[in-house]
This record gives structure tokens, C-alpha cells and sequence, in this order.
């Protein structure tokens, strides 16, 4: 017992100071309920179908949705299909096909991908490095695994490509690598929190993005002609309920059930929130998109230096503090 007695102490120790290290988190910002959360959604492949989901365990790479009976957790973004040629992924607004792309866990090493009126396919995760890099946006190169032949093939099906045209590629989430996106050195500049540790898996930018009820609801209220939008179509992961209308652009720090977050950066949007997320039918008066320009900007909200005439809605989040989440919880934010 005298020989482990050292390790035992150093242990406690640690324990202890990560727990000091959170109530500290928690106690020294007065934090205020806003609203609760009443919706979650989660992506498992980045442009793929979407998930509403109860509740989730939140990771620093996104949402991670436990699906229960041994099966293998669902991860948001952590699939994405690219151009085996061009190295670069294959986004919905480009291929509106990708929208009804969807994955089931079958087992604890297998999953199921599905994709309407096409015979579902069974993979496995990816057992070896790789070491593939594809392009996600502009200069930023990301490391996958590739999911194999048979997947290859039958994404590229799916999608409308030639054979093997397109390839599913998996982030390698048990080697704890990160994305480095060191290279904006003007959004680093411009907005301080941005963070490498606040990338999500495939996602843009952000591990995280949450939108607010009231400020879709006010965006409706100005589009025209029959055209309405919703929450989802700005793909996600938390809708808010309770605050104002855009209240949602002044917060910085951000709690849910067992979770802290901070907001980093606006999320500013392109022609993918035209799309529907269900039917995949694009808008034919580019809306929401087109009001979404004559009044909520980067250089509206004050910022002329970074995407100054690009519509924004919504907002990216980075994860401080992880713990799980559920429907129902209430959302404080601390300013």
C-alpha cells in the first residue's frame, strides 16, 4: 500500500485540480438563462442527411449521439465524400444528391450507409493510416482514412459519378489529430478566440454552431412572396429558444446541461441555406439568401475586414468545457 501511496496522491491530485479548474470555470462568470435548447441535430457525414437527436455527449472535435446496444457512436461530420482526382470534398450546394446520403451503426464495428430507392451498403471503419490529404475550403488540406473500393463505388452511384469517381473518407478521430487553420492569419487577428482547438471534425471552421428560434422567425417575417425558411436549413447542431432576435450575436460564453462553449465568430452563409434540408429542392428566388443581404452582412454587424458582403446567421462555437447535453436544458450565456 506505502509503494502506491505516491501515485495514489498524484492521481487525487489531478482529479482535483480539474475539478477546481471547472467549478472555477463555472463560479467566476455570472452566467443568465436565456432560453432552453429545443432542438439538436447531428450530421454523421458532412453534407449527408441530418439527425435530430435527444441528447449527446459533447467532444472537442462536435457531438458525439450514443446509439445504445453496443453500437457504434454517431459522430457529427466525421464522414465526407471528395473527388478521388481533385482531392477536394464533394459539398451539398454543388450536389443537392448529397442531402439524402445517410449512415446507421449496425454493430460495434459497422455501419450501414443508405441512400433513397439505392440497396444499402455495409462498411467498416477504417483499420489503417492512410495518410490522404483532401482540400476543404481555400488552402486548409485535412487528413482522411478511405473507406474502401465498395464504398467508393457506391457513393459515386449515389451521387451521379462515374465509377469510383468519388470516394467516403473517415477523420481519424483515435489519434487525436486536429485541423490547423493557422493559415487565416487575418481571422486570427480579427477574431481573437479563434482557436485550432475549437475545429470540429469536417466541419467549417467550428466545432460547434448554434442559431436562435426568434431570429429565424424575424428573418421570415422579411422574405416575400411565399418563401419561408426554417432552423435546419442553416444546419445546426443547437436551436435556441427564448432569446431576442439576434440576442444570440453579443454572447461570448455559452452553457448547456454539462457543457461550455464559447462563441468565436459569426457564421457567415452561402447558397447551401437556399436548399431544403429535406427535399433537397433549391429555392428558386435564392432566398433566404438574397434578404439575408440587405441587412445582416459582415460589414452590417460592423466588420469590413473579413468576408465584408457576405450574409451572416447564426454563430460558431468553440468547446471549453465537455459534458453531456439533452433537449430541454437551459441555456445561460455569460458576457
Amino acid at each position: 500500500m506505502s509503494s502506491n501511496l505516491p501515485t495514489l496522491i498524484g492521481l487525487g491530485l489531478v482529479l482535483a485540480t480539474g475539478l477546481a479548474m471547472s467549478w472555477a470555470l463555472f463560479r467566476r462568470k455570472k452566467w443568465r438563462a436565456v432560453g432552453k435548447l429545443t432542438k439538436m441535430y447531428i450530421y454523421p457525414i458532412k453534407s449527408g442527411r441530418y439527425k435530430e437527436i435527444d441528447e449527446a455527449d459533447c467532444t472537442p472535435v462536435g457531438l458525439s449521439f450514443n446509439v445504445g446496444n453496443g453500437k457504434l457512436p454517431l459522430r457529427d461530420r466525421v464522414f465526407v465524400v471528395y473527388n478521388s482526382e481533385t482531392m477536394v470534398f464533394l459539398c451539398g450546394k454543388f450536389n443537392t444528391k448529397m442531402l439524402q446520403m445517410d449512415v446507421e451503426p449496425k454493430d460495434d464495428k459497422t455501419l450501414i450507409l443508405s441512400y433513397p430507392g439505392k440497396e444499402n451498403i455495409e462498411i467498416t471503419l477504417p483499420e489503417k493510416r492512410d495518410d490522404k490529404m483532401i482540400t476543404l475550403w481555400d488552402k486548409e488540406k485535412v487528413r482522411v482514412d478511405d473507406c474502401g473500393e465498395d464504398a467508393a463505388r457506391w457513393v459515386s452511384e449515389a451521387v451521379g459519378g462515374k465509377d469510383c469517381e468519388f470516394r467516403l473518407g473517415y477523420f481519424p478521430l483515435n489519434e487525436g489529430w486536429r485541423r490547423d487553420i493557422s493559415y487565416r492569419k487575418l481571422e486570427f487577428q480579427v477574431f481573437k478566440s479563434l482557436s485550432n482547438k475549437y475545429t470540429g471534425a469536417f466541419s467549417d471552421m467550428a466545432s460547434y454552431n448554434y442559431v436562435n428560434e426568434a431570429s429565424v422567425e424575424e428573418l421570415n417575417t422579411r422574405l416575400t412572396n411565399g418563401n419561408k425558411t426554417k432552423a435546419l436549413n442553416f444546419r445546426p447542431n443547437f436551436v435556441i429558444e427564448g432569446p431576442k432576435a439576434y440576442e444570440e450575436d453579443s454572447w461570448r460564453w455559452i452553457k448547456i446541461g454539462d457543457a461550455v462553449f464559447e462563441r468565436f465568430r459569426p457564421c457567415t452563409r452561402c447558397i447551401f441555406v437556399t436548399i431544403d434540408s429535406d427535399t433537397g429542392e433549391k429555392n428558386k428566388n435564392n432566398e433566404p439568401l438574397s434578404t439575408l443581404r440587405k441587412y445582416r452582412t459582415m460589414k452590417m454587424l460592423g466588420e469590413d475586414r473579413i468576408e465584408p458582403h457576405i450574409p451572416v446567421f447564426g454563430q460558431f462555437a468553440g468547446l471549453c468545457q465537455g459534458g453531456k447535453v439533452r433537449r430541454g436544458d437551459i441555456v445561460y450565456v455569460s458576457d
